[in-house]
């Protein structure tokens, strides 16, 4: 995994990943690697998934980089012989048969391997936010980049301000 901080390196290296950081990118040209996926979005990122990629590899496309993609070695992909595939929500449907839906396959698979713990996501949903501190949690939200998943924990709340039975017009408290 390749990001611009340390900050989700814990989750990585747990997984058995390796974690590198932007402005490694002579480790990153070292790795040779047969896939790559870039998931950020950020053009700047595709670079660096060309950089990692060894020869004959595949860069995967997740992030949907918007705007200029500064620095692309374009001749490094042509060395490289890479495959450049832009892995977006409707290419899944297109990939096996006509009466085969494919993305309710993949979807019932993901959920089946999380119901039966062979697939833990808890590491992504963080931080877990007291509902009473939603404004300051969507301040802190809309300034940075760092959360990837988020999760407002209600049993911080008193039992009796979890649940209140209201008429449709009621003003909220």
């Amino acid at each position: 995994v390749v990001a611009r901080t340390r900050a989700k390196s814990a989750a990585v290296e747990a997984g058995g990943g390796r974690f590198l950081t932007a402005d490694e990118d002579g480790e990153i040209a070292q790795l040779s690697t047969p896939v790559v996926f870039e998931a950020t979005g950020d053009p700047a990122a595709f670079a660096l998934a060309v950089l990692a990629a060894g020869p004959g590899g595949r860069v995967v496309l997740l992030g949907s980089p918007r705007g200029v993609t500064p620095n692309v070695d374009v001749e490094a992909i042509r060395e490289k012989r890479l495959e450049i595939v832009g892995a977006h929500v409707e290419a899944g449907s297109r990939n096996g048969p006509s009466d085969v839906d494919v993305q309710r396959l993949e979807g019932e698979a993901f959920l089946e391997a999380l119901a039966e713990r062979r697939l833990e996501v808890d590491d992504l949903i963080t931080p877990r936010v007291d509902p009473r501190e939603a404004a300051a949690f969507y301040r802190d939200l809309a300034s940075g980049r760092s959360t990837l998943g988020a999760s407002f924990d209600w049993n911080r709340l008193p039992s009796d301000e979890r649940l209140a039975r209201v008429e449709p017009w009621t003003r909220p408290d």
